[in-house]
């Protein structure tokens, strides 16, 4: 029976890779990273932008239907019956029927990257916080001057109500209404909707 032989393994099997071998494979690697990590940033945060986008759609859908039925448009956003997906809420006090944002506790919200809404200082005419328009129903979930907008709660998001752009507005015929947040930081991501239904990403975030 002839016997089987094993040969020992040669010096170079022995050593492994060489450095030029190892110095390739990690230039493959890092031209690898250099490709995927972008993307895979830019695919975060436009996912994130769809927040923005879907909140600022459904404010949208709020505003037309509140004007349907009362002949204007308004900027507190309870009050219409907007309040955006994650956003916790409680019972009125004085309308169990009624839903409305928990501000006093934020940490009960789902994360959020944007503020969604109107400048504090947006309203104006018939449709104006302060202004309750004959016809329409009774002021709930908190004062109108409080309601104009909904926060962020993502710790790296802007976080003062007050960086609504000045050009948001609402009137009894028209609004212009806003979305802002950082979706990558340190850039603001901001979008806006009108009442033709327009939306615009007026400045990337990423």
């Amino acid at each position: 029976m002839k016997k089987l032989q094993i040969k020992p393994l040669s010096r170079s099997a022995k050593t492994g890779f060489s450095f030029i071998e190892m110095a390739v494979i990690v230039a493959i690697l890092g031209l690898l990273m250099a490709i995927i990590v972008p993307n895979y940033y830019k695919f975060l945060a436009r996912n994130r932008q769809s927040e923005a986008k879907t909140s600022l759609f459904s404010l949208y859908i709020h505003q037309k239907n509140f004007r349907r039925e009362y002949g204007t448009f308004h900027e507190n956003l309870p009050y219409i019956g907007f309040i955006p997906d994650g956003v916790a809420y409680e019972t009125d006090s004085t309308q169990p029927n009624w839903l409305c944002p928990l501000y006093s506790d934020l940490t009960l919200w789902a994360t959020r990257y944007y503020w969604i809404g109107f400048a504090p200082s947006a309203g104006t005419g018939p449709a104006a916080r302060n202004y309750i328009v004959a016809g329409q129903p009774s002021m709930h979930c908190g004062s109108t001057t409080s309601t104009s907008y909904y926060t962020a709660t993502h710790p790296n998001s802007v976080s003062q109500g007050e960086n609504f752009s000045a050009s948001t507005s609402v009137s009894r015929d028209n609004f212009l209404a806003e979305a802002y947040g950082v979706v990558l930081s340190p850039a603001v991501d901001v979008w806006r909707i009108d009442e033709t239904k327009a939306i615009d990403n007026v400045s990337a975030g990423y």
